[in-house]
């Protein structure tokens, strides 16, 4: 009897144990350790967006105090432009920035540098450092158009590849469906050895994707001229429009496959160039230096009286 009732009692042990085991009572300050570090992550979190929401709200003040001078219509509309076709953003709050909010952000800098070029007077460091705030602030549009025409000349240059998987498409007429073809190209750029043209013609192609989901492919196509100004960029549309409305044009879409065909090829004479022109000059680098080391090895070899 002794030994049955020390099995009841072990048997209750267990299971007792295995109840609050279940019910997660000895994993309780394991459990609000873990929900305090999560706490913690999404306070941490929540404060880095509210310091971008400050300092973006902090730009688009100043640029709406002087609206009606920084920022008139036209230089609203380039802006926009800008920060369309360049995905110019903030990565904390997942968004693009305002026209307000991008032309704040280099005011600032001309603000600082006025303050500089007055405590300049006082320390001549400080011209220095508000010269370049000036240089930053008239700058910026210059190199954000810079960037823009680098990617066309860019897109001038590789569309050919996509070209090439839509041609056959487009010979289809109105039965044509791009969507797969940009889908497939997208895939193919995961390999991309050019990092600059895989990230250019990349947020091409996903644009176009975008375009060709949302609405029928012969209304996608021209939506690509709202943010891509090329020439290549404007021939393709109509020419790809007119063949998805059924008008036969096979002898336009082969000409621009020519033309295509022979900017690429153009394109890829004058860099074979380049790299020969570069590998002439390096020769003669090096009978240069080759000439050097052999007159200091003359030298040194000479007696110390012999001049």
């Amino acid at each position: 009897m002794t030994f049955l009732y020390f099995l009841i009692f072990v048997g209750t042990l267990v299971a007792v144990y295995l109840i609050l085991l279940y019910f997660g009572v000895f994993e309780s300050s394991k459990g609000v350790s873990k929900a305090n570090a999560i706490a913690d992550e999404e306070n941490k979190q929540r404060k880095i967006r509210n310091r971008e929401k400050n300092k973006l709200a902090t730009f688009a003040a100043l640029a709406d105090a002087f609206h009606g001078i920084v920022l008139p219509k036209m230089a609203y509309e380039k802006h926009k432009d800008i920060i369309n076709r360049l995905e110019i953003r903030s990565e904390i709050l997942g968004r693009n920035l305002t026209p307000e909010e991008l032309k704040g952000k280099f005011m600032l800098c001309l603000f600082g540098a006025l303050i500089c070029l007055i405590f300049g007077f006082f320390f001549k460091l400080m011209w220095a450092v508000g010269a370049v705030l000036l240089i930053v602030y008239f700058a910026y549009i210059p190199y954000y158009k810079q960037k823009i025409q680098d990617e066309d000349d860019i897109i001038d240059t590789y569309f050919i590849d996509l070209y090439l998987l839509m041609y056959s498409k487009l010979r289809l007429g109105s039965k044509a469906r791009l969507q797969t073809v940009v889908e497939s190209y997208i895939d193919t750029l995961q390999i991309a050895s050019d990092p600059i043209m895989k990230e250019t013609m990349m947020k091409f192609a996903k644009f176009f994707l975008n375009n060709l989901t949302m609405y029928e492919d012969h209304e996608a196509i021209p939506h690509l001229r709202e943010r891509y100004h090329s020439a290549t960029i404007v021939n393709f549309c109509n020419v790809a429009t007119q063949a998805l409305q059924g008008i036969d044009n096979g002898d336009a879409l082969l000409t621009f496959k020519v033309e295509l065909t022979r900017r690429k090829t153009d394109i890829m004479k004058k860099n074979a160039e380049k790299l020969r022109l570069w590998g002439e000059r390096s020769i003669y680098l090096i009978y240069i230096i080759l000439f050097i080391l052999i007159g200091v090895g003359w030298y040194s070899k000479l007696p110390t009286d012999f001049f």
